[in-house]
């Protein structure tokens, strides 16, 4: 029996053509919604799904290539506070974390989610490159500028 699945499951992705028994394919992935019984109107269906998914896929790429093109223009700056020991060693109070540089690209206007960004603690001054995923295998660089205040 030939099924359409509609779902992702362990014999297939979603929208693929499959060859299953009888018995599995009418009592388990049919029933439970995972499939639908291949024929015509199934094959017509999936072909217009196939087209819709190719159309919105391009859109999101499309956008996330503008998105990477604007994130890489932004520089965040962040100041954190130093102080001299008596060994004459620079010790550095506080860091730069992902969650900071989340938050001040949604201050920014940017609607990222927390796992966008590539996990940092950033210590050190200078300029860092930080990933930031914006769509599947798109991803930004962000310049995040460190700049250490010793007291």
């Amino acid at each position: 029996m030939k099924v359409i699945l509609i779902k992702d499951c362990k014999d297939g992705k979603a929208n693929t053509i499959i060859e299953v028994s009888d018995g599995y394919g009418s009592n388990f992935l049919i029933n439970k919604g995972f499939a639908l019984p291949y024929n015509e109107k199934t094959k017509k269906q999936l072909e217009k799904r196939l087209s819709d998914l190719t159309a919105n896929e391009m859109e999101m790429r499309q956008s996330a290539l503008e998105l990477k093109e604007k994130l890489e223009k932004e520089s965040l700056k962040y100041e954190l506070e130093a102080n001299i020991d008596a060994n004459s060693n620079l010790n550095v109070h506080g860091a730069v974390s992902t969650k900071d540089i989340v938050k001040s690209l949604v201050k920014l206007g940017y609607k990222l989610d927390k796992y966008a960004v590539q996990k940092v603690h950033l210590v050190g001054r200078g300029v860092h490159l930080i990933d930031v995923i914006v769509y599947k295998d798109i991803v930004a660089k962000l310049k995040v500028d460190i700049i250490i205040n010793v007291k």
